[in-house]
């Protein structure tokens, strides 16, 4: 598949959450998304926010084609001390700390396999282009880096942050039998032992396994 061009961005009301699902899942289906740009992530994400609160759509087009799809929410930054006062953009989140606090990660644009890097480059150069509209855009807890080209060739300014990422090699518990005290620090064995003598004090834990998704517990 040959490299998209001139793919055009437009920011667009949110269309109703069903016909929205149909789009989604749609391109979804030649593109290789993360969960957090996957429609389980996005559609609970809208059907979660109160609807005023709800982003709008961006939507990246090329030869009458839709490419490219992503949330785009906005909001008012106030900051040093109440003198600057910045419109900015929210990729694929709300915009309001309230409906954000559960913290989306591998954060992006959806587009088809192979044009990813493409259409996320001619969205950040979209942006550049709104002039008055827009001071700021912010996407959080994105892998991918900005062009260089892009973002020096717009005159934009970048700021990032780095954030630690947690793991644990699952492979390491077969021996333990899926014990986790094997692969924890002496600190951590107490921390954990310390935790669950103050929840066992409320009586005995348990651990069960739903047998459907409609398990509830009371």
């Amino acid at each position: 598949m040959s490299v998209i061009r001139d793919v055009e961005f437009s920011h667009e009301a949110l269309p109703p959450l069903a016909t929205l699902e149909r789009e989604w899942r749609t391109l979804e289906a030649v593109a290789r998304p993360s969960f957090f740009t996957s429609w389980q992530w996005i559609g609970t994400l809208l059907a979660a926010v109160p609807p005023a609160h709800r982003p709008h759509l961006l939507r990246g087009a090329a030869r009458g084609e839709t490419v490219g799809l992503a949330l785009l929410g906005a909001g008012i930054i106030r900051r040093r001390h109440g003198l600057v006062r910045s419109r900015a953009l929210y990729l694929n989140e709300t915009g309001d700390r309230r409906f954000d606090s559960i913290t989306i990660e591998h954060n992006g644009i959806l587009a088809p396999v192979g044009q990813e890097a493409a259409v996320f480059d001619s969205a950040i150069a979209w942006f550049a282009d709104l002039g008055d509209v827009a001071d700021e855009l912010y996407i959080s807890g994105s892998v991918r880096r900005l062009s260089e080209t892009i973002v020096e060739g717009r005159g934009l300014g970048r700021s990032e942050t780095a954030l630690p990422s947690y793991s644990l090699d699952l492979g390491l518990l077969s021996s333990s039998g899926g014990e986790l005290y094997p692969v924890l620090s002496g600190n951590a064995r107490q921390q954990l032992r310390r935790a669950l003598r103050h929840f066992e004090s409320y009586g005995p834990l348990q651990l069960s396994a739903a047998a459907t998704t409609a398990t509830e517990w009371i």
